[in-house]
């Protein structure tokens, strides 16, 4: 009404893709409200419905669907091309109130055989996720995940790197000695040692190994992120 008042000849759409049980729909149930809004838009048929089975019915609605970004919808040249990538993988991205529950019971029913991700949480409105750990936990029983925060992803590719690390380190234990591996920068300033430097095979090459690690931390931060 306000909205109304300031500019009276301008036309108010209401844009709708969340559910009547939200509570930024809630105003709706005032009729002020309902009679300043020239034309309402829906993102699905049964949205909807609901919406008009709560609120009643607007003169003028359009439901338009769900849009596409032009990365996803110019990804593959042709019908070939998507079904020859496509894997049987399922995902949701969205809050857990919007289904979650629904479909991993119906994942349930599939078996194993279906792999789905999920990327849901209820920060992106700056809430907790406390009321949905168990429907996540419940999910991370039957094989499907959680999303991975970039934090998270970051440790766990440090942590593969430091096992391998120690991995290696404890392989060539009966190589290594004290003496060896003291800090040696002084003795180099001096002069270095009388003896020659000393030929290694391949396989014990500080070099190698320490180029392996790299390409092993890279590739992990590059599979988690």
């Amino acid at each position: 009404p306000s909205l109304k008042a300031l500019a009276p000849s301008a036309r108010l759409y209401l844009w709708a893709h969340v559910l009547p049980d939200q509570a930024s729909m809630q105003a709706l149930a005032q009729d002020q409200i309902m009679r300043s809004i020239d034309a309402a838009i829906f993102v699905s048929q049964w949205q909807r419905q609901e919406v008009e089975r709560v609120f009643g019915p607007f003169p003028n609605a359009h439901v338009i669907g769900n849009g596409i970004a032009p990365v996803f919808e110019n990804m593959f040249a042709s019908r070939d091309e998507l079904l020859a990538a496509k894997q049987n993988r399922a995902v949701y991205a969205s809050t857990p109130y919007r289904g979650l529950e629904v479909l991993v019971r119906a994942m349930e029913g599939l078996g194993r055989a279906t792999v789905l991700d999920v990327f849901s949480s209820m920060r992106v409105y700056q809430a907790l996720d406390e009321e949905y750990a168990p429907l996540f936990e419940r999910a991370a029983r039957h094989g499907f995940d959680h999303e991975l925060q970039a934090f998270h992803r970051t440790g766990l590719a440090a942590l593969v790197s430091y096992l391998v690390l120690l991995s290696v380190s404890w392989l060539y234990r009966q190589e290594r000695s004290a003496e060896a591996e003291q800090y040696l920068w002084w003795r180099y300033r001096q002069g270095g040692d009388d003896e020659g430097p000393v030929v290694r095979p391949w396989w014990q090459r500080d070099g190698l190994w320490a180029t392996l690690l790299a390409v092993a931390t890279v590739a992990l931060c590059v599979y988690f992120a």
